[in-house]
């Protein structure tokens, strides 16, 4: 059995033993492989034959939604229209709160991308807290799916659960998420509250049933100012990674995007995340110079990422080994796992990716 959950764990809490390999992906770069036309058709075992193919350790992200799948009061009618080569996903979420709904589309071997989300609901945020408080209310539920999901999956992979930053709450999507947080800022912080006490209720669940982590993103939003960003942000990561201590868990951090500035000040070390991803290099991110940018760092976060996109998709094979074991050279004497700087692009070569994984442990 491959030790990825014992070598991932060991170096995200200080105590490494070899380099770890573990490149965001998803069904993105897998429905290509698995000949499926669309990531939303690809399953998590075989994301897992992926892994396993290209040779990489699997970080599996079992989403919070997987553990109240089961919760009957929250069926959600859905729809799929196909349109040329692109899927239109429409979800209603419906709960005696009122009605919202959420409107995606998929094009063919890439992630959906909502492009419509509920937010000019009169009811949304009477039907944000429905659904969380049905969550909480089911609590049982959750116990048991997590206890299935660990024992399926736990020998596989290093497992993390998560949930969207409290900001996010649900139903929400960027184009609006500022203006409606400015327009409802005390009923949206009362919310962040109660989903702050869902996180905690996950992060139990979860630790219990023998996950090793938990993971959440953003919100991308970093350019909005700093005393914004600290008032919907930090202060509430922060809590969540005090929480998931008490829980004996790590708490993975995801931004690629605009960093530099909050790094500058510190901010991520305020937020103190155990892993932090992804350190992107331009065009994706703004990070030109590795080194500076782990160093900015402090040395008890675990770092990760930082492979170009576009060149693992498109690069040679030795080209991509050399930069793979360039990284750890850049990143020496801090914990770093090599990782992309976002999800692998739809169409990146197997052997590329393979190629990735060899010059890392063989620099």
């Amino acid at each position: 059995m491959k030790d990825t959950r014992e070598a991932v764990n060991a170096l995200i809490r200080g105590r490494p033993f070899r380099t770890v390999v573990a490149p965001l992906w998803d069904g993105i770069f897998a429905a290509g492989v698995v000949a499926k036309e669309y990531a939303s058709d690809v399953t998590t075992d075989e994301l897992l034959d992926v892994a396993d193919l290209c040779g990489f350790d699997p970080i599996l992200r079992l989403g919070s939604d997987l553990l109240w799948a089961p919760v009957e009061s929250l069926r959600v009618e859905t729809k799929t229209e196909q349109n040329g080569e692109t899927r239109r996903h429409t979800s209603r979420f419906s709960c005696p709160a009122g009605e919202v709904e959420l409107v995606a589309e998929e094009p063919r071997k890439t992630s959906a991308t909502c492009t419509k989300d509920g937010t000019r609901s009169e009811d949304l945020y009477e039907v944000i807290e429905w659904y969380i408080r049905e969550i909480l209310d089911n609590a049982n539920v959750m116990r048991e799916q997590a206890v299935k999901l660990a024992g399926k999956y736990g020998g596989e992979a290093c497992l993390c659960t998560g949930w969207m930053t409290p900001f996010e709450l649900s139903f929400l999507a960027y184009p609006h998420i500022i203006t409606l947080y400015l327009d409802n800022r005390e009923r949206h912080h009362e919310l962040m509250e109660l989903q702050m006490e869902l996180i905690s209720l996950i992060l139990d669940v979860t630790a219990k049933a023998g996950f090793d982590g938990y993971h959440t993103a953003g919100p991308p939003i970093e350019l909005i100012g700093d005393k914004l960003y600290d008032e919907v942000a930090t202060s509430y990561l922060e809590r969540i990674r005090e929480i998931a201590h008490e829980k004996g868990m790590w708490f993975s951090f995801h931004n690629c995007g605009h960093i530099r500035r909050l790094l500058e000040k510190g901010t991520y070390n305020r937020v103190m995340p155990d892993m932090f991803e992804t350190l992107a290099p331009p065009p994706m991110g703004e990070l030109d110079d590795l080194r500076w940018a782990r160093e900015k760092f402090d040395s008890a976060i675990c770092t990760r990422g930082n492979f170009d996109l576009e060149f693992l998709k498109t690069g040679d094979p030795r080209d991509i080994s050399a930069r793979s074991a360039e990284i750890l050279r850049e990143t020496s004497g801090y914990r770093h796992i090599v990782g992309t700087a976002d999800e692998i692009l739809s169409g990146t070569p197997v052997e590329n990716v393979q190629a990735m994984v060899e010059g890392a442990f063989s620099g």
